[in-house]
This record gives C-alpha cells, sequence and structure tokens, in this order.
C-alpha cells in the first residue's frame, strides 16, 4: 500500500515539474512606439502598437537613459513576454529604421 502511495506521489510530482519546464520563455521582436505610462514617481516605459494596445517594458535601471533618448520613436524591442503579454522584459531595443517593413 505505501509504494503504491509513492509511486502516485512521484508521478504527481514529475507532471507539477514537467509543467514548469515547459514554460520555456524565449526572446521575441517587438515593434511599436516608446512611450512613459504612469504618473509620478511610478512611470514605466510602454510599447504602443498603434492599435490601442500598450504594453509595459520592464527594464533595469542601465538601460532607462538609452529608453529616454528614444521615447516617442518607432522602436524594435527584442524581450521575453511575461504575464499572458501583458509585460515585456527587455533585453535589448533598437531604433526601428526602415518603418515599411
Amino acid at each position: 500500500m505505501k509504494s503504491k502511495f509513492l509511486f502516485v506521489i512521484l508521478i504527481a510530482l514529475l507532471v507539477s515539474c514537467s509543467h514548469k519546464l515547459s514554460e520555456n520563455h524565449q526572446a521575441k521582436e517587438f515593434k511599436g512606439i516608446l512611450v512613459v505610462v504612469g504618473n509620478e514617481p511610478f512611470t514605466s516605459f510602454a510599447l504602443d502598437d498603434g492599435k490601442g494596445h500598450i504594453t509595459r517594458l520592464k527594464t533595469n535601471k542601465n538601460m532607462e537613459t538609452e529608453l529616454n533618448k528614444l521615447q516617442g520613436n518607432f522602436v524594435r524591442v527584442y524581450g521575453i513576454a511575461l504575464d499572458e503579454n501583458e509585460d515585456i522584459e527587455v533585453k535589448s531595443i533598437k531604433l526601428f529604421k526602415d518603418k515599411l517593413e
């Protein structure tokens, strides 16, 4: 009886761990206008896709100087979508030079 109970526990543990392993986040490309949302002192950078959807950007302090220079421009962001595309963890950001793409 104990061995069956331990077997069921082991299977349940493996299933729950395999779910976490399948949530492999990969960096993707996002495009839009870089904007600032919120009120001081709680502002954050965001990406406006031009279709009424604004996605907040999670950045580190070192990246904020670069983002301030690009504010209002059409940019290309490489990052990981978090929370069902409500936030993007930014890995890099570049000015989107070819607006015809």
